[in-house]
């Protein structure tokens, strides 16, 4: 699926095309708008509209992100960008495309890993994301860096369980087969190929990758969240320990510091066994030791916590923030509004 990240203005819009094919990406083109500063003001955002549909009807993206409005101390300048910001968005509307909208601090984290990264930082990143691409400038760097967090956001895939492996499955969605993979007691669940199935997921970014987990439930999804918070686990370690232990199961032996329980698992020695039952004290949740927030029930609540995980927040804070959300802004809130409010609240 071709994914157009837009970084809105009056002046230039920067705008970059990623091609997402299962945990692959790629670079497709990316290039700036820019409108003449000596026009009317209507004509300049007639003129960003022509292009933007030009640019739409040249490609054909199966999805959009926009960066939201950054306000800044000059109001008039606050406003216009709003209104470059607004025919963008009516653009991907016109063509029917879904858009997310994402604010510059989550897509610097789910970029480089932290909200309070420099420019610099995201622009070395989306270079480095995307092998040998030729950025036009800084405006469609931002744009590329807007697309990439649009993949990032995945936290569920439904579609057919095309190939199963010891420990991974193909999962064909919308003709695009995505490599997951999965513990032992997930692959066991699956059921047959060529069934219908839904996962939760999790996307870790590296340098040189994208890899895609996949998990049967959202208490398993958080205990991989957990371990691979622990210095030395990474996700196919933490898979082969929720192969031998279950979410619950995991939680008692962290509970009981039964190290010897925790080292069953194929790759885990004593020393790791024991760090990791010291480091996930009081940090399993609900399920493990009562204390912490309940995990957000429901499709938006559930895709927003799945987003803050994947931006780096630790289970219990994301589970808090979303709650806390959910509770301001009711159970018919979108996705888009839940991760933001959530997002300013995990910040306080």
């Amino acid at each position: 699926m071709k994914i157009l990240g837009l970084d809105p203005g009056l002046g230039t819009t920067g705008w970059g095309l990623i091609e997402a094919e299962g945990n692959r990406l790629a670079h497709v083109a990316n290039g700036q708008i820019k409108t003449d500063t000596t026009a009317p003001l209507p004509r300049r955002l007639a003129a960003l509209a022509d292009q933007l549909e030009a640019l739409i009807a040249e490609h054909g993206p199966g999805a959009a992100a926009v960066e939201e409005v950054f306000v800044n101390k000059n109001p008039q300048s606050t406003l216009k960008l709003g209104q470059a910001r607004g025919v963008a968005l009516m653009c991907a509307a016109r063509a029917e495309i879904e858009v997310g909208e994402y604010a510059p601090t989550l897509v610097k984290k789910a970029v480089v890993g932290t909200g309070g990264a420099e420019k610099a930082q995201v622009h070395a990143m989306v270079a480095r994301l995307l092998p040998g691409v030729k950025i036009a400038g800084p405006d469609a760097a931002d744009a590329l860096a807007v697309a990439i967090t649009e993949k990032a956001m995945i936290a569920r895939l439904t579609g057919t369980l095309a190939e199963t492996a010891s420990d991974s499955a193909v999962i064909d969605a919308g003709g695009v087969g995505y490599l997951v993979n999965l513990s032992g007691r997930t692959l066991a669940a699956l059921g047959p190929i060529g069934g219908d199935i839904t996962i939760l997921t999790e996307i870790q970014v590296r340098e040189d990758a994208w890899t895609l987990f996949g998990f049967g439930s959202a208490a398993e999804r958080d205990a991989f969240r957990a371990l691979t918070s622990v210095q030395g686990v990474g996700g196919r370690l933490a898979l082969a320990i929720l192969s031998i232990l279950a979410p619950d199961e995991l939680a008692r032996a962290v509970a009981q510091d039964d190290k010897a329980m925790i080292g069953r698992a194929n790759g885990v020695g004593p020393k790791l066994a024991a760090r990791i039952a010291n480091e996930l004290q009081g940090k399993l949740g609900v399920t493990a030791l009562g204390g912490a927030a309940p995990a957000p029930r429901g499709g938006a609540a559930s895709d927003a916590l799945s987003a803050l995980a994947n931006l780096g927040f630790k289970p219990a804070e994301a589970s808090a923030a979303v709650n806390a959300a959910q509770e301001e802004l009711g159970s018919d809130a979108s996705l888009d509004a839940l991760v933001r409010l959530a997002l300013r609240k995990a910040a306080k």
